[in-house]
């Protein structure tokens, strides 16, 4: 029985050490895991909104160009090409992704609320 659970034990050790060396291996030879999103600058997604269940917008840096994608569960379609613009913050990219392009989010459920309560205090 403790020489059929050594033998696992052995076994297991064995797989994750290789699966170890060949994630060195890889990282070492230039191949892009899982993990190494944003290590190529050429190709960058500045910028993703959803825009229904299976559908978003995509801005892509690519190079000296910014690209506007229409990504969909059928393809990928180019909408139209951006000036390059540097974002102001990371944490504001998106916004200024959409401004650029007049895009407007849709206002918050409260804000409606609140837009559409005032619109019918001024009728009446």
């Amino acid at each position: 029985m403790t020489g059929a659970l050594l033998h696992l034990f052995v076994g297991v050790a064995l797989v994750g050490g290789l699966l170890w060396l060949a994630s060195k291996a890889a990282r070492a030879y230039g191949a892009r895991g899982l993990g190494s999103g944003g290590r190529d600058e050429a190709l960058r997604v500045v910028a993703r909104r959803q825009m229904v269940k299976g559908a978003s917008v995509v801005r892509v840096s690519v190079e000296d160009k910014d690209l506007l994608l229409g990504v969909s569960d059928k393809g990928v379609g180019l909408l139209c090409e951006l000036p390059k613009t540097p974002a102001p913050n990371a944490s504001r990219a998106g916004e200024a992704t959409f401004a650029a392009t007049g895009w407007q989010p849709r206002p918050s459920f409260a804000e409606a609320l609140a837009r559409s309560l005032s619109l019918r205090r001024e009728r009446g």
